[in-house]
């Protein structure tokens, strides 16, 4: 039961999460990205790795922007290919995701 409407609106919306929590959820599914692919591109969507993690966690509308910006930045870094740029979807070899695997990685260690 919510003490008062804080906590209602809390639980309602989501729950904030830090940016520790929210990358060590961004490389749990882009490791089952792939892992589950086979040739040398992967194409990945930013709503669609949202939704993945929405399926395990209630993320609140600041955690799904921190997560697509965060996605969004590490993917620039390795210079992935802009498939569709209004949908988010980008092209990746499988060497530049696991270079962004093992960056996302270091990133969580460090905090």
């Amino acid at each position: 039961m919510p003490k008062d409407i804080a906590d209602l609106l809390r639980s309602i919306a989501g729950i904030k999460r830090n940016r520790g929590v929210i990358s060590r959820e961004l490389v749990r599914v882009l490791e089952e990205v792939y892992s589950s692919t086979r040739g040398n591109v992967v194409y990945i969507s930013s709503r669609g790795v949202v939704n993945k993690v929405q399926r395990v966690r209630r993320l609140s509308s600041c955690d799904r922007v921190l997560m697509r910006n965060l996605l969004s930045s590490t993917l620039s870094e390795v210079n992935a290919r802009r498939v569709n740029g209004s949908r988010g979807i980008y092209a990746v070899s499988r060497r530049d995701l696991a270079l962004i695997i093992s960056r996302l990685k270091e990133m969580t260690n460090e905090q």
